[in-house]
């Protein structure tokens, strides 16, 4: 019998040829740009109600194992903040009754029992500018012994005509989630506290399944910013801490840091005798407006880069710092310690494929197409990535991007 990961392994080849051939064939008959437009330019109050459905699945303690980019975009929280939370505390649902809905409301029978469907009507309270009317379809999936282990909850804005709902794109939003959400799953339930060769090759996996994906939807030039704020350095450190695994394949200690702020930054903001860490309050002095999905998926490449470059040396080290660059800009920076590289190496970094350095380097690991996407997405933010490298005290080199605080630049 095939083994779990070999059957999500065909699944992935299947989600990413059909997603490759449907994208080729869009581009061939010029529709990219019509299509890009409607998915993912939501500016304002008044562009909400040409969101897509919102996807989210869940176990069965409600903890969320994937999303779709429609809730990045509504609830205007990265991937990174929402993965593993309790879906009714970011999911802020209100019934006729105006009550907060829970999840027995929505499985009075309990949930190991088949959804009841339901016309009902709620309000999402906390999308952006006024509250929006949504309807839920909840689907469950079933393990071999018949067990329900998965929840999929699909909320359609009242305003999405039947067309809409029915696109080609949602369908494979559709796919994409289920197939995330069996990655988070599979990763769960591996061993926490031993590195197998099934969990690295679904670390790769899901790698590669990304930035497949990514790459079929990098925006057009004229394509504008779905600016939301967020905390840019709470951010780093989320994905910091979601890149661990990662780094432990290589045994490569990964860390975080602030720049160019500390006690006396907030101090203005605590009170005597009451310690705050600066890393708690960071809020107030790293909120940027930009968007957020494409921020995080930049910070995850270079993050990546750096990994694999750092992988072949002994003593292996990897650094994402937020600082204050000044008082309309913050800076990005992932640094890593690398072999010996010349102009050519460096700049071959940010091509597909990566040229002869793939070769000198474990980037042959994975897709190709890190660098050239934190490169194009970056360029598209209107942060493009700079580098630095230096032989001293031992070779190493470091990725920045700034981010500008107020929305001049957008």
């Amino acid at each position: 019998m095939p083994s779990l990961l070999m059957i999500l392994t065909i699944l992935f080849v299947l989600l990413i040829l059909g997603a490759l051939v449907i994208y080729l064939s869009l581009k061939k008959h010029h529709h990219k740009n019509s299509l890009s437009k409607d998915i993912h330019q939501v500016t304002d109050e008044a562009d909400i109600e040409r969101l897509d459905e919102l996807i989210v699945v869940t176990d069965l303690n409600f903890r969320i194992l994937s999303v779709n980019d429609a809730v990045e975009r509504t609830l205007q929280k990265s991937r990174s903040e929402l993965i593993d939370q309790f879906l009714f505390d970011m999911v802020l649902l209100k019934n006729a009754q105006g009550e907060l809905v829970k999840d027995t409301y929505l499985f009075p029978k309990g949930v190991e029992h088949e959804p009841e469907e339901t016309n009902e009507s709620f309000t999402l309270i906390n999308a952006p500018g006024t509250a929006k009317t949504v309807t839920i379809q909840i689907t469950s999936a079933k393990n071999q012994e018949a067990n329900i282990h998965q929840l999929s909850f699909i909320l359609s804005f009242a305003q999405i005509s039947s067309s809409q709902k029915n696109n080609l794109r949602i369908t494979i939003e559709r796919a994409r989630a289920k197939y995330e959400a069996m990655t988070v799953f599979l990763k769960n339930n591996l061993s926490p506290n031993t590195i197998s060769q099934s969990h690295m090759q679904l670390l790769w996996l899901e790698k590669l399944e990304n930035d497949i994906y990514n790459t079929t939807l990098l925006p057009d030039t004229n394509e504008k910013i779905n600016a939301t704020r967020f905390d840019v350095a709470k951010l780093c450190k989320q994905l910091v801490e979601l890149e661990k695994p990662f780094a432990d394949i290589y045994n490569i200690p990964i860390t975080f840091s602030l720049g160019n702020f500390g006690e006396k930054d907030i101090k203005p903001l605590t009170v005597k005798n009451y310690p705050v860490n600066p890393e708690q309050l960071t809020g107030p002095f790293f909120t940027v407006p930009s968007d957020v999905k494409r921020t995080e998926f930049v910070i995850k490449k270079l993050l990546d880069l750096a990994i694999y470059l750092a992988s072949t040396i002994s003593d292996p080290w990897v650094n994402v710092e937020a600082s204050l660059k000044n008082k309309t800009e913050i800076e990005i920076t992932v640094s890593a310690c690398t072999p010996k590289l010349d102009e050519k190496e460096i700049s071959d970094l940010f091509i597909p494929a990566y040229g002869t350095l793939a070769t000198k380097t474990n980037l042959l690991v994975g897709s190709g197409l890190e660098g050239f996407l934190a490169k194009t997405i970056g360029e598209y933010l209107g942060s493009p990535i700079s580098t630095a490298y230096s032989q001293t005290p031992q070779p190493h080199i470091t990725f920045s991007f700034t981010l500008k605080k107020s929305q001049e630049a957008l």
